[in-house]
């Protein structure tokens, strides 16, 4: 599936890419619908505006605003987004799923006069219909902000223009599926790994194709940063001498934190990816049994990850033909590993020497809890 994802301006309706990691308590406001509009009378708080944002396959794809009136808000929403989950953020207020419910017509229609109030002034006589139902997460997530919180892979840069604005169009592949983002082009890459620090203060012309990212966005669903996480090289690292750091960390973390994103990290290769939290792995795959992959760092030192059987799988080759980056499938069986013999493993599951050894793919993991749910692979 390719999904189409713009960033306009904040007076418009604003579709959009990914949320703050900032998230509605289990209370619902009630919504209608009508022509184009979803009215709602409740307000929290001293709120003067809302914003109402629906979700698709747990990535948000449409945002509108509305100040508050006498009578509540009115917001306007194309038909096409009512079936998805709905939540509306009021601005100094909280965040709250929202249950829109249908009308054929209000019973008091919307007066002609500005000074009139769009909202309806009363329940609705006609029957509503259900309250549509809402798209879950992709399955390899089990909460919908490890979903948000995906890496992306770069595919391709183009520009465009939107309300006399200059945008970088960034295509990407985000949840397994393809979307597309217009960013605007005074957004920068804010954080990268210690291999990649040159980027930091750049724009978003300066990602290139199977570049792996993390995107922050704004309450109005526009994209506010970039966070780099890994450039491929295609060098055999193993095998090069250079200086990576412990289980490669200089190549994908600043001073071991990944995305600048607080609490995640390098997985250690001596200690494992079990506990809480979210882990980033990067190594040499070199065997699967089941739904365990084998992954090995630069001293050998071997480590298994526990895959989701829906996780996310991506490959990115080494190629000059153009179109190298796509979605491989999902769980251990899409991820293209290195061959290596039973005869190159010690008595620990270690891999004793590379130099016999001929690495044809890198692997970077993301582990959430103990459990993979997304995999970039670099073939060399």
């Amino acid at each position: 599936m390719k999904r189409s994802v713009l960033f306009i301006t904040a007076a418009a309706a604003a579709v959009s890419f990914s949320v703050p990691a900032v998230f509605a308590d289990d209370d619902s406001a009630a919504g209608y619908a009508y022509d184009n509009k979803v009215y709602t009378e409740y307000n929290d708080g001293d709120a003067s505006a809302a914003v109402l944002s629906f979700y698709n396959d747990g990535v948000l794809s449409y945002s509108a605003m509305a100040m508050r009136t006498e009578s509540g808000y009115s917001f306007n929403v194309p038909e096409e987004y009512l079936g998805e989950r709905a939540r509306i953020c009021y601005i100094g207020g909280g965040i709250f799923d929202m249950e829109i419910e249908e009308m054929e017509s209000p019973s008091a229609s919307p007066s002609a006069s500005p000074e009139a109030s769009e909202a309806p002034s009363a329940s609705p006589e006609a029957t509503a219909s259900p309250a549509p139902e809402r798209t879950p997460v992709p399955e390899a997530y089990e909460r919908e902000l490890d979903a948000i919180h995906a890496p992306a892979v770069v595919m391709g840069i183009s520009q465009t223009q939107i309300d006399g604005e200059y945008y970088d169009t960034l295509r990407m592949l985000y949840q397994g599926s393809e979307v597309t983002v217009s960013i605007r082009d005074q957004v920068t890459i804010v954080s990268a790994p210690d291999a990649s620090e040159y980027l930091v203060g750049q724009g978003t012309d300066a990602l290139r194709e199977g570049d792996v990212i993390h995107l922050t966005a704004d309450l109005q669903g526009r994209v506010r940063s970039i966070e780099f996480i890994y450039r491929p090289d295609f060098q055999n690292y193993v095998v090069s001498g250079g200086d990576y750091g412990t289980d490669f960390s200089k190549l994908i973390s600043d001073s071991g934190v990944v995305a600048n994103q607080s609490g995640c990290s390098v997985a250690s290769y001596s200690r494992g990816t079990s506990g809480s939290g979210t882990q980033y792995a990067f190594g040499v795959p070199v065997d699967v049994r089941g739904n365990v992959l084998t992954m090995a760092n630069e001293d050998g030192t071997a480590m298994d990850v526990y895959v989701n059987s829906k996780a996310m799988v991506y490959t990115v080759r080494n190629s000059s033909r153009g179109d190298n980056v796509e979605f491989a499938g999902n769980g251990c069986n899409a991820v293209d590993r290195t061959y290596v013999p039973d005869s190159a493993f010690d008595e620990n599951g270690n891999i004793s020497s590379w130099s016999d050894i001929d690495v044809t793919s890198y692997a970077l993991v993301r582990i959430v809890n103990g459990t993979a749910t997304d995999i970039v692979v670099f073939t060399l």
